[in-house]
């Protein structure tokens, strides 16, 4: 019955499913052409050698961009360490980005489980399709960031002043 919601077979099955993806982007693939290599080292002088963003390091992403690219140096400096824990980061945002697909499936359009369960299925089939996007770019950022959005402008119907400060960031 649409609007009923417990955890079936398919769900549990799709979540596997969501993760075995997730592991293989994780630790068995390595994307032929990637960006992260070109974002640590245009920011690598803020943190090792104490320059300033915007004015001794060109950044051209906006601010908030910058958060996001910089959190991995919190791994340490070198290439491999950022590298991981830019994966890390991405892996974190897109169990968030998940989280929100399933509550949009099941508390705005109120599917039953099995067609959440074809959500989650489908989100994890695209994550491999786009594997050397998912984890080495910023773009899962603002998926993250765009879905939130889409919800808080959605909660209530009410104008919101944050969805637009987040935007203009």
């Amino acid at each position: 019955m649409p609007g009923t919601f417990r955890l079936s077979r398919a769900l549990v099955l799709s979540l596997l499913f969501f993760c075995g993806t997730r592991l293989f982007l994780l630790f068995g693939f390595d994307a032929a052409q990637t960006d992260m290599n070109w974002i640590y080292d245009l920011i690598k002088p803020v943190y090792v050698a104490g320059q300033m963003v915007y004015r001794d390091v060109r950044y051209p992403y906006p601010p908030l961009a910058f958060v996001f690219s910089s959190l991995p140096f919190l791994g340490g400096t070198s290439y491999n360490l950022y590298r991981q824990a830019f994966h890390f980061e991405m892996f974190v945002l897109d169990l968030v980005c998940l989280a929100m697909l399933i509550h949009v499936l099941k508390t705005k359009l109120r599917l039953s489980a099995k067609r959440v369960a074809v959500g989650i299925f489908a989100y994890g089939a695209l994550g491999l399709l786009m594997g050397h996007l998912i984890y080495e770019r910023l773009d899962l950022t603002m998926v993250a960031i765009l879905l939130w959005l889409a919800l808080l402008f959605h909660e209530d119907g009410k104008p919101r002043i944050l969805p637009y400060f987040v935007l203009a960031m």
